[in-house]
């Protein structure tokens, strides 16, 4: 069996998901995707660490 939510045709229009105002959304956007891109400047940054050998993994 999987897990989630399951709902039936009949039930989409009883459910309400309240939304922000799209200035709201679109600013939260803006962040998410600043937080993105400043994520993947890190993990660059620490693959090439790793790569080159900077960087030292114990196992």
């Amino acid at each position: 069996m999987g897990s989630g939510w399951h709902f039936m045709p009949a039930d989409e229009h009883e459910i309400k998901i309240p939304l922000p105002p799209l200035p709201e959304q679109r600013r939260i956007a803006e962040i998410l995707s600043a937080a993105d891109r400043k994520l993947e400047i890190v993990k660059k940054g620490l693959m090439n660490e790793l790569l080159t050998g900077g960087k030292r993994v114990r196992v």
